[in-house]
């Protein structure tokens, strides 16, 4: 069957998943499209993180869930104008069927077989992409000659009769699941991820495919195929100057080998996966350049030269020639990978992945002496400068590799008034809180200037939403990069937790309501003390590094965001106003962004306003506010609230002294009569000394000899207004009032 373009289909894409159900595709786009978002690097900081949160905490953790919604997803069939089946646009349908190899349904699958499955599949000349995703799996799209009459027969028709061929062949379980009509595909980096041009579509219940294209066994065949896939991998990493002296080492070696048998694949199939390789090169800055040179040197070796054998590539002497090409060639000044401790990692744009050593060696094949080369590091050490980062730090003898994530953004001059309003918002003077714009601004200043400084946790509340909380956070995100990173509550004590051992900043969008306990605030209060972290990446060694780490949140409750206790100095609670709608700018998260490298420019260069104070920089009056109050209030609990209420009552309606003495047996009393339930003397003792600041003991009013033991509180201890019976200096011991008590 003839090959067909793949580069003609357009699929629908979404730069994320919302909330909405009704949410509409951002743009068209094309194979090409897919292969430049994949390939070259846009998705790679949201892959790591949702490739940790899936080995920390699991595929069915909040975090997990939340963060893979940030990923983009395509929809494989053709158009849609929504998520749902109902909005597919008729006869756009593309002809691709998408497949997914999970990880968890093909367990017994081992690391040397699913290095087999991968090179299986992207030679075959039915699939149009592999990449790998997030989880180690294997996903992509086949090639299909079908026709679309309805969502139901094409989803019958692909988990019938695509399905199961493509299982039996390549010897592995398909997730069903992916053939639901609506469903889209997920889209995550992937340096090596294959796309081919052209394909020959499969015919459902037609197509014979060779069985030596399925064969997922460790043979001769598939160690060949295996050599062929990882100079495929090279020639896509190549960078500038590298293009065509590896074109020039490598192609005729390959068109010899499918030439001599060691390939068994189509000599146009093999030629067209080199070019296909080479055009996604960085490096390639002529692409009809290098299709032509590589298409020549191919067909002129085919043509002219001798064949290469199996025996030919298991040899040491073309292992050996292999090995020198790509040293020389290929391989810039600096290797890819690095050791630090004891395990080997591969750098991949400024962030290490973590590499099995058996995976470096099946990469680069018979190349020797190549661990001898990798610089090694000491350990990891997480030492942040946002003004002069530095990848190396040197402490002692040792060099330490650092984990630190610089800015994305340069500082430049510019406007920013879309910013400030946004925060002139969120902590400008209104009805119910004071101005704190400054504070906010010498917060996040001290945060990039000084970020090893502990610093107070902001917390921003308001009753209902539009209020703008979490356009403050998404604005964060973009302004610290990866050194910033949404998380649950929870995720601060997880087992695993490299996801958060460098990040400068932490942040919680809507704490649930379950979050006022006295566990979380003691999550607060590690954050804002803890110096050293024990880190413990899954599959790797622990290490030590210190800790620096902030915290932000948000939520809708209002005083029950949680409990604080009344001397706390690390809490700052603010209640913000709702957005006024005639303010609202569709484009407002795109002037934010926009705007970022001004804002920089000005928060780096401006003078503090407050004064350095105390361990957390700023001193307690300056955070104080309405809402901060009012929570700490509401966290001293109901015992508390039963006794002031009730105190409180009688100053304002029975008894008009300053003050009165209270025993332990009345209070007892009061609280099994009123609110049907008792309490113990220890609970009612802390309650009189920490919110009352009452001593139980001997008091003796001026003048009289009578004394009366107990707790004094007075009008304004309980907060009683004043009233027309108020007046009296005390109280009198025998005064009838006092037995009412």
């Amino acid at each position: 069957m003839n090959k067909r373009s793949n580069l003609d289909e357009k699929f629908s894409y979404f730069t994320q998943i919302g909330k909405s159900k009704k949410q509409k595709p951002d743009k068209e786009v094309s194979l090409y499209d897919i292969a430049e978002i994949v390939v070259k690097g846009p998705l790679e900081g949201k892959t790591l993180l949702y490739r940790d949160a899936l080995k920390s905490f699991g595929k069915d953790h909040p975090t997990t869930k939340g963060l893979k919604k940030k990923l983009p997803l395509f929809k494989v069939f053709g158009l849609f104008t929504g998520l749902n089946k109902s909005d597919y646009v008729e006869g756009t349908f593309t002809k691709m069927c998408p497949f997914d190899i999970d990880v968890q349904d093909n367990k017994e699958l081992s690391k040397e077989q699913w290095d087999d499955l991968y090179v299986t599949i992207c030679s075959s000349p039915y699939v149009v992409m592999c990449m790998r995703s997030p989880s180690n799996g294997l996903k992509g799209l086949i090639a299909v000659d079908m026709e679309h009459e309805s969502a139901k027969k094409t989803e019958d028709t692909i988990k019938n009769s695509v399905y199961p061929v493509f299982s039996k062949l390549w010897g592995v379980k398909l997730d069903a699941g992916q053939a639901t009509f609506h469903m889209g595909m997920f889209l995550a980096h992937d340096p090596e991820a294959h796309f081919a041009v052209e394909s020959i579509p499969f015919v459902p219940d037609q197509s014979v495919i060779p069985e030596t294209l399925g064969n997922n066994e460790y043979s001769a065949e598939n160690y060949a195929m295996k050599r062929f896939q990882s100079i495929v991998n090279q020639l896509k990493s190549l960078e500038n100057g590298q293009v065509f002296p590896m074109t020039q080492s490598l192609t005729p070696q390959i068109a010899k080998m499918v030439k001599g048998g060691a390939i068994k694949l189509p000599k146009d199939v093999v030629k067209e996966s080199l070019v296909s390789a080479i055009l996604q090169a960085p490096g390639c800055s002529d692409p009809k350049k290098a299709r032509k040179d590589l298409e020549s040197m191919f067909d002129i070796a085919y043509r002219d030269y001798d064949p290469i054998t199996l025996d030919n590539v298991q040899s040491d002497e073309f292992l050996k020639w292999l090995a020198f090409q790509i040293r020389v060639n290929a391989w810039s000044e600096t290797l890819p990978y690095v050791m630090v401790g004891n395990d080997y990692f591969e750098k991949v744009n400024g962030e290490l992945l973590y590499r099995k050593k058996e995976t470096i060696s099946t990469s680069h094949p018979g190349v020797r002496g190549l661990f001898q080369d990798i610089p090694k590091y000491t350990s990891f050490i997480f030492e942040p400068d946002f003004i002069n980062p530095q990848q190396y730090i040197q402490v002692g003898e040792g060099i330490f590799w650092n984990t630190f994530k610089p800015l994305d953004h340069t500082p430049a001059k510019g406007k920013y008034e879309t910013t400030m309003k946004l925060i002139n918002h969120l902590f400008g003077a209104w009805e119910r809180e004071r101005d704190q714009v400054d504070l906010f601004l010498d917060w996040f200043q001290e945060l990039l200037t000084n970020p090893k400084q502990k610093l107070i946790v902001p917390i921003l509340v308001s009753a209902s939403h539009g209020s703008g909380k979490s356009m403050l956070l998404e604005w964060l995100q973009e302004v610290l990069g990866k050194s910033a990173a949404p998380i649950n509550p929870e995720d601060l004590g997880a087992q695993f937790n490299l996801f958060i051992s460098d990040k400068i900043l932490l942040h919680i969008d809507e704490m649930p309501s379950t979050n006022r306990d006295k566990h979380f605030y003691a999550i607060v209060k590690r954050v804002t003390t803890l110096a050293k972290m024990k880190v413990n990446p899954k599959n790797q060694n622990e290490y030590m590094v210190d800790f620096h780490g902030h915290l932000i949140a948000t939520s809708n409750e209002l005083d029950d965001v949680m409990n604080i206790q009344k001397d706390d100095r690390r809490i700052w609670i603010r209640e913000v106003p709702p957005f006024p709608e005639h303010q609202v700018d569709p484009d407002f998260k795109k002037k934010l962004i926009a705007e970022i490298p001004a804002f920089l420019d000005f928060i780096l260069k401006r003078e503090p306003v407050h004064p350095r104070v105390g361990s957390l920089r700023f001193a307690r009056d300056v955070f104080r506010t309405h809402r901060l109050d009012s929570v700490k209030e509401r966290s001293k609990g109901t015992l508390y609230h039963h006794i002031k209420e009730h105190y409180q009552g009688i100053f304002e309606t029975e008894w008009g002294g300053d003050y009165m003495i209270i025993q332990k047996n009345e209070v007892k009393e009061m609280l099994a009569d009123t609110y049907k339930r008792s309490w113990t003397t220890i609970d009612i003792e802390k309650v009189f000394e920490d919110h009352f600041g009452a001593t139980y003991q001997t008091h003796r009013e001026e003048g009289n000899r009578k004394s009366r033991k107990g707790w004094k509180i007075t009008r304004e201890t309980v907060g009683a207004d004043p009233t027309e019976i108020q007046g009296q200096k005390g109280y009198e011991i025998n005064s009838p009032n006092l037995l009412k008590l």
